[in-house]
């Protein structure tokens, strides 16, 4: 298990069944980061988990979105950053994957 070391937040909860209920309820409930993602880039999907046992501070984010198209890897990264720049003060680390919408679907019909 990976733990932030924030106090009050992941190393706090060392239950595995409380942190899967966790990671699940961040799942089922959208992110704010997912909305601001959703608005900014138009995006058509976006996945934000949070990794870190419920605090926020560890997220997986997938973003799909037309505004990729065209752009390298680190233009769409940027975009993305740029995007939720003040919600990122408070995350520990990302991980970020874009896809532009065929991209998208082609990995996901495999």
């Amino acid at each position: 298990m990976v733990q932030c070391g924030e106090p009050g937040c992941c190393s706090e909860n060392p239950d595995p069944e409380k942190e899967t209920a966790a990671a699940k309820t961040i799942v089922l409930n959208e992110h704010p980061i997912a909305a601001k993602l959703r608005a900014a880039l138009e995006a058509e999907h976006v996945q934000v988990i949070d990794e870190s046992d419920g605090c926020g501070s560890k997220l997986q984010i997938i973003v799909v979105s037309k505004l990729f198209q065209g752009k390298m890897l680190l233009a769409q990264h940027r975009a993305v950053n740029s995007a939720i720049s003040d919600e990122l003060k408070s995350v520990h680390a990302f991980n970020l994957k874009t896809y532009t919408p065929a991209k998208w679907h082609a990995a996901n019909s495999k």
